[in-house]
């Protein structure tokens, strides 16, 4: 009844897409483990999995069992509560090798617990716990690692913030997609198989992250369709400009707005979906030794970096104030790319939201050698730059 229900709701809380690295899904008997974001993902996974045929055996915190109707169908359809922390933890282990050995997949989460952020972003997994390797090696099972993406666009935050994204989540209908990646047969130590595991449920989710981007942008730039419009911002000088209307109407010469074949634009959305899921290798791929990226304001950070590794610096600290990005539009022509995008902090004192624009220039390789960035308000990042990263004392800051 659960994966029914799943089935039939969550499209119309989302717009649930999924992808799947075997045709017909994960075979009977497999532990099928995903990255755990928020309270709503184990309904977009099920909801999911049962495009393929499939209704999980799920593992979940006891406490669930406790509420009244949602109870009694956990234990009506035998799913098996984790009693972590007692006596008793190490049953469910037992409860689901026998679930596996009748044929039943069984529908697990390597981090335990849900992370600790309120904001609604995406982020990589956390660190996995033990469970799903020392299944794993009680039963011979395959592992399927699972990625998911969007849940957090349902429920996250506090309770009050949980219930109103619940309720509206009909009228916004985000973007859900959920990608199952290829089994693995781990027979390893449980430290090296749960390493290993998370590495494979890390992937499973950047390529999930790529697949809402990818989708994003085919519906924003189908041919014909006008350029969504980008939130507004006040300007440095006060203006409220709309950047996204200033892109649309401004014309490039021999282009026209690309959709996203554009091997440009797909690299730049790589780049997108490495900066989201913190791959700091995948976001270098993409540029040219001899980058020059120019940040603009008076901050700290500010300025022109010049070389793959002044890069690579540079984000690392944004890293530590927890940007988030999400692209709105993009255009190109034989040279270039104009990407828009709305960029957030989701740590440290003070907070930015605003859209930026950015100018990619690419090489005659293929890769980009010039990026300039412009800030829907750079007043707001120069004073959250300022809150939050301190400059060394003197003599140490000079060179």
């Amino acid at each position: 009844m659960l994966s029914r229900l799943a089935a039939a709701v969550v499209p119309l809380a989302g717009r649930l897409t999924v992808t799947s690295e075997a045709a017909s899904g994960p075979d009977a008997g497999s532990i099928l483990v995903a990255n755990h974001t928020s309270l709503a993902d184990p309904a977009v996974v099920v909801a999911a999995l049962r495009r393929y045929g499939i209704e999980p055996v799920v593992m979940a915190a006891a406490g669930l069992w406790r509420l009244p109707l949602l109870g009694a169908a956990l234990r009506r359809e035998g799913h098996i509560p984790v009693r972590r922390g007692t006596a008793r933890a190490g049953e469910c282990l037992d409860v689901a090798a026998a679930a596996l050995a009748a044929g039943r997949c069984v529908l697990l989460y390597g981090e335990g617990r849900l992370p600790e952020r309120t904001d609604a972003g995406e982020a990589a997994p956390g660190p996995f716990r033990s469970g799903p390797a020392r299944l794993a090696g009680m039963t011979g099972a395959p592992l399927v690692p699972i990625g998911q993406v969007g849940a957090r666009r349902l429920c996250s935050g506090g309770p009050v913030k949980q219930l109103a994204g619940a309720v509206t989540a009909p009228l916004r209908r985000p973007d859900l997609h959920v990608h199952i990646g290829a089994p693995l047969h781990l027979r390893g130590a449980v430290p090296e198989t749960t390493l290993r595991l998370q590495d494979a449920v890390n992937a499973a989710w950047q390529n999930a992250n790529r697949a809402r981007s990818s989708r994003r942008l085919r519906d924003r730039t189908r041919w014909g369709a006008p350029p969504p419009r980008a939130h507004d911002a006040e300007s440095a000088g006060g203006r409220r400009v709309d950047l996204a209307r200033m892109v649309a109407q401004r014309p490039y010469a021999g282009s026209e707005f690309m959709n996203a074949k554009d091997p440009k634009v797909e690299a730049v959305e790589n780049f997108f979906a490495a900066y989201a899921a913190g791959d700091v290798e995948g976001m270098s791929a993409v540029l040219a030794p001899d980058i020059q990226w120019t940040i603009p304001g008076r901050h700290p950070l500010s300025g022109t970096k010049h070389g793959v590794a002044e890069v690579r610096s540079f984000f690392d600290q944004l890293g530590k104030a927890g940007f988030q990005a999400e692209p709105i539009f993009f255009g190109s022509n034989d040279d270039y790319v104009v990407d828009i995008h709305r960029g957030w902090t989701t740590t440290g004192t003070g907070k930015v939201d605003t859209t930026w624009a950015l100018v990619w220039h690419f090489n005659a390789d293929g890769q980009v050698d010039r990026v300039v960035n412009l800030s829907g308000d750079q007043h707001q990042m120069d004073n959250f730059i300022w809150d939050n990263f301190t400059l060394a004392p003197l003599p140490d800051r000079l060179a």
